[in-house]
């Protein structure tokens, strides 16, 4: 339906309602004689005596029948239907879409930005539908994607503010246009937003954790140089559509207390032209021995004692207890499939859990992940798993996508306790607030379970980041 046929169909529904009612009112009401003798059937006037018309042949029974009001029961309770048949109708429109359903695209689009926030049922959120119902023409779509890119004074792009209003109509206007759309150039006046925070392990090297967000279209290709303060530098491809975790680069030795700069670049995908950087991000590589790192302080200082027991093995087997993916190409070759929920139970308050996972084909190691997460009751976000890079066989991995199942027997997956990665896993909580509890306890078990594989015909999922050479 265009935005024309909506807009008559609104103004022809309201002439309805009104022209109904008044012919129900009239109906109803009936015409009144006014003073004259009429018949009961026809209407036509009778004169001062009798009670036989002469028009049509009809005799009133009684005189009082020949000054009554002349109504059309019927008439007025078709009229009525009409209109509770309308009423219906848009009730059950204002309640599914809200009171900003009949209004036209183009004061949505006028409208957004003096809405608060695009909360449901408001004009962003009726926007947001259309857009996604394909309800909107190029010309409209345009219009959506320059007010996405524009925010407002309340909503500036790239705050939290405008992520919450104006997020869901940006991606259903991406979603919408065609890929290659030059419109979706104007994107890059979005600045991306970059997350840079330092990790410590207990006596392993730091971690510094790198994520971005940014709202690049599909032809844009994406690079970061993390500059240290000796002169190194760590590429990482970029591909803001791909898939989570955030990269973590080793921290090289000595340079605690120094500062490092993130460089975030793009450029249009095949095409060798210099890259266009965003402004540099800076970070300070904070010294867990140094005063200023009280809210930070490693994890040894606290004494993480080591636990285990039956019930904790129990716990962290049922996190690995779906079939790990296998790809038939791509990089990584293979994704485990884990819930952290599976240690969500009291026995597992206060402890961090971090794990070497190893894939094992009869005893040897062909992959290895690294995995860290808070678990315990009330853990939420702080809980989030996290993880380093996989170190692969890839050789091995795409034997096994192509080898019998039924040699997928000797494959298992062991899973042993990590101080080191467990006390990465302390930093989520303190980032978070004083009022989250620090882990007092690491998981030091081991189990070995079998591996499942799901063999999945398709290259492996895109990711975020990759690392590069220099």
């Amino acid at each position: 339906m265009t935005e024309l046929t909506a807009w008559l169909l609104s103004i022809g529904s309201f002439a309805a309602v009104v022209i109904l009612t008044a012919v129900a009112a009239k109906s109803l009401a009936g015409d009144a004689p006014r003073g004259r003798r009429r018949c009961p059937r026809c209407w036509h006037e009778l004169g001062p005596t009798g009670l036989l018309c002469s028009e049509c042949g009809h005799p009133a029974a009684r005189e009082i029948d020949t000054q009554r009001n002349r109504r059309s029961i019927v008439r007025g309770a078709l009229a009525v239907i009409g209109i509770l048949a309308i009423a219906v109708t848009a009730r059950t429109r204002f309640l599914d879409r809200g009171p900003w359903s009949g209004a036209p695209t183009s004061l949505l689009i006028f409208a957004t930005p003096y809405f608060a926030e695009g909360g449901f049922h408001s004009c962003p959120w009726e926007l947001t539908q259309r857009i996604q119902l394909g309800r909107l023409d190029d010309e409209r779509l345009l219009d959506a994607l320059r007010l996405f890119i524009t925010g407002d004074s309340d909503a500036m792009p790239s705050t939290p503010a405008w992520e919450a209003k104006y997020g869901p109509i940006g991606r259903a206007v991406i979603q919408k246009l065609s890929r290659d759309n030059p419109a979706l150039l104007e994107l890059l006046r979005i600045p991306p937003t970059i997350q840079v925070r330092v990790l410590f392990g207990d006596g392993s090297e730091p971690l510094l954790s790198l994520d971005a967000q940014a709202w690049w279209p599909p032809f844009i290709e994406g690079r970061a140089e993390i500059r240290f303060a000796d002169g190194t530098m760590q590429l990482a491809g970029f591909d803001p559509s791909g898939r989570y975790p955030a990269l973590l680069v080793p921290v090289p030795p000595g340079l605690l207390g120094s500062r490092c700069g993130v460089v975030l670049s793009q450029r249009i995908r095949g095409l060798e032209k210099e890259w266009t950087p965003f402004p540099e991000v800076t970070i300070a590589i904070t010294d867990p021995n140094s005063k200023e790192r009280d809210s930070q302080r490693a994890s040894e200082d606290r004494g993480l004692e080591a636990v285990d027991s039956p019930a904790l093995r129990e716990g962290v087997a049922a996190v690995f207890s779906d079939r790990m993916l296998l790809w038939k190409s791509g990089s990584p070759h293979a994704g485990l499939r884990f819930d952290a929920l599976a240690t969500s139970g009291e026995e597992f308050d206060g402890v961090a859990v971090g794990l070497l996972v190893e894939l094992l084909e009869a005893g040897v190691v062909r992959r290895t992940s690294r995995i860290w997460w808070k678990a315990g009751t009330g853990s939420g976000a702080a809980g989030e798993p996290r993880w380093l890079p996989s170190l692969e066989d890839e050789a091995t991995l795409g034997r096994l996508f192509t080898q019998d199942t039924a040699l997928d027997a000797q494959w298992t997956l062991r899973v042993r306790g990590d101080r080191g990665l467990a006390c990465y896993a302390t930093q989520a909580t303190e980032s978070r607030g004083a009022e989250s509890v620090p882990p007092s306890k690491w998981f030091s078990g081991m189990i070995e379970i079998p591996a499942g594989i799901e063999r999945v015909n398709r290259p492996s999922p895109t990711r975020r980041w990759r690392l590069l050479e220099p």
